[in-house]
């Protein structure tokens, strides 16, 4: 009687071992996942307040006047290179509006280009913080377009929304109007 009395006490604790063991192994577990969760997390909000320390007039302006001189002031010699830079500087719908084809436009042959000189001339810029990781820049420009020494003058406003994104500051949506 001794001995069986004895068998179930040793088996009550090995089951109640393994039982201890598993529940453990899940606490574990979730201890784990919640881990990664927080770590996801807190680099989520690094990210946010390293766009935070960034979100200034300085680099928000640098980088609307930027594309707006890229885009009205396209190296004539590489188009291609032009169009990179440009790409570079969006994300978005801007990108979106960029690489959207027109069927009806022939985007290789650039011949009827060829001899038309423009520029953008940035005559003030004004910036607008949206939140931590945007902000809006109001660019006011000349666009000036030249062809066998005539020479054609607007003045334009683009609204240029940014949007922080992997360290940078991109152009997640324009709009461009002429002022009268």
């Amino acid at each position: 009687m001794n001995k069986l009395i004895k068998n179930a006490v040793i088996t009550l604790i090995v089951i109640g071992l393994g039982i201890t063991s598993l529940l453990y192994h899940d606490m574990y577990k979730q201890e784990q996942e919640k881990a990664i969760k927080i770590e996801r997390e807190v680099v989520r909000l690094q990210k946010v307040v390293e766009a935070n320390e960034r979100n200034t007039p300085k680099e928000l302006i640098e980088t609307s006047n930027k594309f707006i001189e890229t885009l009205f002031g396209p190296n004539q010699n590489n188009l291609k290179t032009t169009k990179k830079a440009l790409l570079s500087l969006t994300t978005g719908e801007a990108h979106r509006r960029l690489t959207q084809t027109n069927k009806d436009v022939h985007t290789e042959d650039t011949s009827d280009l060829e001899g038309f000189e423009s520029k953008a001339v940035i005559n003030e810029s004004v910036y607008n913080r949206i939140g931590s990781q945007d902000g809006k820049v109001i660019v006011t420009f000349e666009h000036w377009l030249s062809k066998d020494g005539r020479t054609d003058k607007t003045v334009n406003e683009a609204t240029v929304t940014i949007h922080y994104v992997d360290g940078e500051w991109k152009v997640s949506e324009y709009k461009i109007e002429p002022l009268l």
